[in-house]
């Protein structure tokens, strides 16, 4: 007689395993690759010559040059160029300090701080109205360029700048007070920053949502800039899509199924000899970019990166952000 008092377990289904059709997905053109880096060395000479003329000579045509490099993406090839510029803007800052408007004084806060200068934060003290309790003139309430500047900065203020504190209420209030009246590409550049200051995304993926407001800035848009930026984000998304396939090859011992489907992600214990795993191989192969095709100052791969920490966050959220290529024309 069979005992029917132990229950069985119910007949599950599961869903189909996201990561081996998202992996198999994956194909990189090595000759696009090749036609890539040849245009992106170009380029980037051409670039170089840029910010090195002596035709951006004011100190506000240099950072927002310096800047608009950083932030599409692309100032990691022009490193030693910028750290020059910087140097000498910070040895001199408080020279013309009182000349420049918001935007300018902002702007050039929050890249003397991003590449650890020790600007000090009163420089800001000259926009605020001793009439008025000492706090921020509201003549620069309707002034968006300069406010949105002034919102980037005040996010790398350190404990004890009561000043930037208030620029920080201060600009948020107004920005978004004038966020229905602004057009783009403004207005999509202020919406963003409200949603998350650029120095605290990823560099990646602040380069792609900076892309598109760029390219539909007709008044600042340097079309050469923006042809480097598109060419280098699309090569090294395909070299990404590489790697992340060498890597999850190598996980592929440790990633088990739970009943036929459902995959056990890697612990994060786990990553960090995948990390000296993959970097070893990759340095190891020609599919390295700066063997094969002389890009000595592309990033290095996932495993050496911050790319591999965003690499690793969308593993423990089992997911992954699809790929990416960006239209670049003639």
């Amino acid at each position: 007689m069979v005992d029917t008092s132990v229950a069985r377990p119910p007949i599950t289904s599961y869903s189909p395993n996201m990561w081996e059709d998202t992996i198999n997905s994956f194909f990189v053109d090595e000759k696009v690759q090749e036609n890539y880096a040849e245009t992106i060395k170009q380029l980037k000479e051409e670039v170089r010559n840029l910010l090195m003329s002596e035709e951006n000579n004011t100190t506000t045509e240099k950072i927002t040059l310096i800047d608009t490099i950083e932030r599409l993406g692309v100032g990691y090839h022009f490193e030693e160029e910028i750290e020059k510029h910087l140097e000498q803007i910070y040895k001199y800052h408080h020279l013309n300090s009182q000349e420049y408007d918001l935007f300018t004084t902002a702007l050039q806060f929050r890249l003397l701080r991003q590449h650890r200068y020790n600007i000090p934060c009163d420089v800001f003290d000259k926009f605020k109205d001793k009439s008025n309790d000492d706090k921020f003139d509201e003549k620069f309430t309707s002034d968006a360029k300069g406010l949105l500047s002034l919102y980037q900065a005040a996010h790398l203020r350190m404990h004890g700048e009561n000043i930037l504190e208030e620029a920080l209420a201060f600009t948020t209030h107004h920005l978004n007070r004038m966020l229905p009246q602004l057009v783009s590409p403004l207005r999509d550049e202020v919406k963003q920053a409200l949603e998350q200051p650029v120095h605290k995304g990823i560099p990646r993926m602040e380069a792609q949502k900076y892309i598109s407001i760029y390219e539909i800035n007709h008044d600042a848009k340097n079309d050469m800039i923006l042809k480097l930026a598109k060419l280098d984000f699309n090569f090294l998304q395909n070299m990404y899509k590489k790697e992340l396939i060498l890597l999850m090859k190598k996980t592929s011992k440790v990633i088990s199924l739970q009943r036929g489907s459902i995959p056990l992600l890697p612990s994060l214990e786990t990553f960090g000899a995948f990390q000296r795993d993959v970097t070893s191989h990759l340095r190891e192969t020609s599919s390295l970019p700066s063997r094969k095709f002389g890009l000595e100052n592309h990033p290095q791969p996932i495993g050496e990166t911050y790319h591999f920490s965003y690499l690793k966050s969308n593993f423990e959220k089992g997911s992954l952000v699809k790929p990416i290529t960006i239209p670049v024309e003639a």
